[in-house]
């Protein structure tokens, strides 16, 4: 009724084992759903990409190497990131889940939105604790990595300070001991494996989300929109281990590909309360000089987020945030509207627990 005719939201159960054909049968019930409740709709799904229900387990139990392992020897419930087979697999899933919608929904497609890693956002990990990267898959793209750096060993035991590799086939990933920072600068006479490794956490993310970018856009067509998560350049430069722990620090690779339109984050957490600022979790300015655009994800607790909920921001000790009402809640949407029109910023809001934060028309 608002004339928002663009709409974003998650789906899953599209990607089928190798050898057999994904079941569509939900996808195309939903769509066909919102196509009958507005016809102008522009659908531009969100694309959870890892084996879930009825294969995670099975695809989980035939690839156990190809899941993140973290530094405490216990595996995660995330695909990593550098595994070959889920590369190969997420390509061929998104180019036979765009052809179905682009064949049977056409008229409503705008784009497709890929989203993998911790939060389908593209990183490893936020908390710093314990630490990613152990996992067999990161272990051999490491040792490819190195060797397409170094070219021969004996340039990586200088480098390193090593003279004891006999081939790239010896290389470790740095120890937790060694990767744990207590300041922001690493020293190359003694921690450049480590820095060479945040590097390559960089690349390997990288490679992963301009792979599925190319494959989603070659099948999509050039009309549409391909959307992806990342460059939290301001945003993660405080986590506890160090920047490169996100991965988010390629984005110069990212923006050159001629396969993204669109870079996307959330509004940032640390300044988006009534009476604060509210600022983009990446350098915006540059994304857009590159000839990309920024979109918000604009998740703010309205006055409609239940107390109860984790989310809530009238928990928060400030208080400022104690009291959300509905006029409050009006004036930091205009705030954060007006923060995009000026910077030529799209945005979305982002329902981010289904509980209804954004349904009342005077919002």
């Amino acid at each position: 009724a608002a004339g928002v005719n663009f709409v974003s939201f998650g789906v899953d159960n599209f990607w089928a084992a190798k050898c057999e054909e994904p079941n569509y049968e939900d996808i195309a019930e939903t769509f066909a759903f919102l196509v009958k409740l507005n016809p102008n709709i522009r659908i531009i799904p969100r694309l959870l990409m890892y084996p879930d229900r009825a294969f995670y387990i099975d695809w989980k139990n035939k690839h156990p190497d190809d899941f993140m392992q973290n530094s405490d020897g216990k595996k995660t419930e995330f695909v990593s990131v550098a595994s070959p087979v889920y590369r190969e697999e997420g390509k061929g899933t998104l180019r036979k889940y765009i052809g179905f919608c682009e064949k049977n929904f056409k008229n409503n497609m705008a784009g497709y939105h890929p989203g993998g890693g911790n939060s389908h956002e593209w990183f490893y990990g936020y908390s710093g604790r314990p630490l990613s990267g152990y996992d067999t898959s990161t272990l051999n793209e490491w040792r490819k990595w190195l060797k397409k750096k170094y070219g021969d060993v004996g340039n990586l035991n200088n480098a390193w300070k090593n003279k004891t590799l006999a081939s790239f086939t010896e290389a470790q990933v740095p120890a937790p001991e060694e990767r744990e920072i207590d300041n922001a600068l690493l020293n190359p006479q003694t921690s450049q494996n480590v820095i060479d490794f945040n590097c390559f956490l960089q690349d390997c993310m990288a490679d992963t989300v301009l792979g599925f970018a190319k494959a989603a856009k070659e099948t999509a067509g050039k009309d549409r929109l391909i959307l992806i998560f990342y460059g939290y350049g301001f945003e993660f430069c405080s986590l506890r281990n160090g920047a490169a722990f996100s991965g988010h620090y390629a984005l110069n690779r990212v923006v050159k590909s001629p396969y993204i339109d669109i870079l996307a984050g959330p509004i940032s957490y640390q300044d988006r309360y009534f009476g604060q600022v509210k600022s983009t979790m990446g350098a915006t300015e540059t994304i857009s000089n590159a000839g990309k655009m920024w979109f918000d994800e604009d998740d703010t607790r309205t006055y409609l987020t239940p107390v109860n909920d984790p989310f809530y921001i009238g928990k928060k000790k400030d208080k400022t945030r104690r009291q959300i009402t509905q006029a409050n809640s009006i004036q930091v949407c205009r705030r954060n509207l007006a923060q995009e029109v000026l910077r030529n910023n799209g945005c979305w809001w982002m329902d981010l627990k289904n509980q209804n934060w954004y349904n009342d028309p005077v919002l």
